[in-house]
């Protein structure tokens, strides 16, 4: 099928399927198309006849019954439908649009399509909706079900797809296509060497004497003087959420050690078991201590102060410490249970659009499993009371 009678197809369905989406129906529509393609001799007579709200459904009767359209992703003589595919086709008519598997439960683009929406800033996830991967599901649905609402709701979301993303003039400097996968310009020259630049200066911080925060503002300003990104679009990407989020976990942690907190918080909790503790038991809630702890400080900071605890309150019960100093260290590493633990959990908190419990529900199994692990093998590898 030529692409004429491509957007013939979208146009016919547009205009016939459902009142929500109907479109007036011009005779300038016919001319777009080669009426004597082998199939539409009805559409043609019609036509001709001046009656051409008969021959746009003799069109759509046309492209529902033909059966020499191949594709090698559907087998249209025998079409099936996954349940995955149907919910995708049903949440498609509630503008719920499966976008990226990465990317799941599928976020709602609003009951006037919002085109532009970008509820997490990756550049994949803006790209794929454009692909309309949930199309192929509700056009499946359609041909099984033979339901009506599909088609409407297909025609629809493309009629609005196109008038909300017109056709924009293009920057040949910019854009232009040396050969396939290549793209000239100055623009990607300066963005290339700016990024080898920073990541130079990132690895060799030390030699040089410039410190990191420098050398990012130096390459951000470079990007924008030079017309890689503009102002708005710098401002744009910045994630003041994480900012903030990062300057505040900073804050809490620097007043958790300064203050003296965290070693009564420490103190409080351990001279709560008293002295007649088995080793076992120390070490168990040592560790609890300590993960907590360091969830919501610096582990460097966190390690530091619980190591001497842990230390002093083994050698009180006549134990080997080594024990519960590896559980020590261990647990002030488990900092993944919390947007705040460490830097990294902190940075992508904006990128990837995670709440405070995507880290619980994903940092605490991987905690548990370190705390079985140390809690079998250590009592055994460094014993409490060494023959």
């Amino acid at each position: 099928m030529n692409k004429t009678l491509k957007y013939i197809v979208l146009l016919a369905i547009a205009c016939f399927v459902g009142k929500a989406s109907a479109q007036e129906l011009k005779s300038e529509v016919f001319s777009l198309l080669n009426l004597d393609y082998p199939g539409l001799e009805k559409v043609k007579a019609l036509h001709q006849e001046g009656k051409d709200e008969d021959a746009a459904k003799a069109l759509l009767d046309y492209y529902r019954a033909r059966t020499n359209v191949k594709t090698p992703d559907i087998n249209l003589n025998k079409v099936t439908i996954s349940k995955e595919e149907q919910q995708w086709a049903d949440d498609g008519l509630k503008h719920t649009f499966f976008v990226h598997k990465g990317y799941q439960p599928s976020y709602n683009y609003g009951e006037d399509i919002n085109w532009q929406y970008w509820p997490v800033k990756d550049n994949e996830l803006r790209w794929q909706l454009h692909r309309h991967k949930w199309f192929t599901p509700m056009g499946k649905a359609y041909r099984i079900s033979g339901d009506e609402k599909y088609a409407k709701e297909w025609a629809h979301q493309y009629i609005d797809w196109i008038k909300k993303n017109p056709l924009v003039k293009m920057d040949k400097k910019e854009y232009e296509l040396v050969s396939d996968g290549k793209i000239k310009g100055e623009i990607e020259n300066v963005h290339l060497v700016c990024r080898l630049l920073l990541e130079k200066t990132m690895v060799f911080e030390k030699q040089i004497g410039i410190k990191l925060q420098v050398s990012a503002s130096v390459g951000a300003i470079i990007l924008i003087l030079t017309g890689v990104i503009s102002e708005k679009e710098a401002l744009k990407s910045i994630d003041l959420k994480t900012v903030f989020l990062f300057g505040g976990s900073l804050a809490l942690a620097t007043a958790l050690e300064h203050t003296g907190a965290g070693s009564l918080i420490a103190d409080t909790l351990i001279g709560a078991m008293g002295n007649e503790v088995h080793p076992l038991i120390l070490l168990v809630v040592i560790f609890v201590i300590t993960c907590t702890m360091t969830n919501f400080m610096s582990n460097t900071a966190t390690t530091a102060l619980m190591v001497p605890i842990a230390v002093s309150l083994a050698q009180g019960l006549g134990a080997d410490p080594r024990a519960v100093v590896i559980a020590t260290v261990i647990a002030g590493s488990c900092a993944y249970a919390t947007p705040i633990g460490m830097p990294a959990n902190t940075m992508v908190v904006g990128i990837g659009g995670y709440k405070f419990i995507d880290y619980v529900k994903a940092g605490l199994p991987l905690i548990l499993v370190s705390f079985i692990i140390c809690m079998v093998i250590l009592p055994v590898a460094y014993p409490f009371f060494p023959a």
